[in-house]
């Protein structure tokens, strides 16, 4: 589902920006080295789901939007 959201958003409003550098950036967030919660345990669980592609490519204009 969060994949869905954050696909359409890119497409709509952030053209430049691909969903599968979107989230290698989210799960490379020093969050998720924590090992509380259930939010951060469900993303740890489906990141093999959200990152669809080769992900480190792309221009690094990009790296604005969250720190590698």
């Amino acid at each position: 589902f969060y994949r869905g959201l954050v696909t359409d958003y890119c497409h709509v409003h952030a053209p430049q920006l691909s969903p599968d550098l979107f989230f290698t950036r989210l799960l490379q967030d020093d969050i998720f080295g924590l090992n509380d919660g259930d939010v951060v345990a469900s993303f740890k669980r489906a990141s093999g789901a959200l990152v669809q592609g080769a992900t480190d490519e792309g221009p690094r204009s990009q790296d604005y939007f969250l720190p590698a």
